[in-house]
């Protein structure tokens, strides 16, 4: 079960759903309908969902030498729960507080230095 949904997506665009719409934003197996995300939701988070949205990201190709690929796909989920319901995905830390340290870990990673 907990296979199913492979991860939560934090985006810029999916913290603002979550702080004005309580929607939660997770990609799943593509093969799930959306009365299954429900059920599976409902049971590994322990809350009541409203509705269910979900679209399925277009498959990228890559390319190596002469062989043509393509990335595995998913299907991304947009989880409505009531207005009283909350998930917490990270128990004992704040969200605001991890993301500054992400962004504060990875600050002179991106940084272009002149040679």
């Amino acid at each position: 079960m907990f296979g199913l949904i492979k991860r939560p997506v934090f985006t810029r665009k999916t913290t603002g759903l979550l702080e004005k719409y309580n929607q939660y934003v997770f990609d799943v197996d593509p093969k799930l309908t959306k009365p299954q995300i429900q059920k599976i939701v409902e049971e590994i988070f322990s809350v009541q969902v409203q509705k269910v949205n979900t679209y399925s990201i277009p498959n990228r190709k890559r390319r190596l030498k002469n062989y043509i690929g393509s990335l595995t796909r998913f299907k991304r989920t947009i989880v409505t729960l009531k207005a009283i319901e909350k998930i917490i995905i990270y128990p004992s830390i704040n969200f605001y507080v991890l993301l500054f340290f992400f962004l504060h870990r990875f600050q002179n990673h991106y940084t272009f230095q002149k040679i």
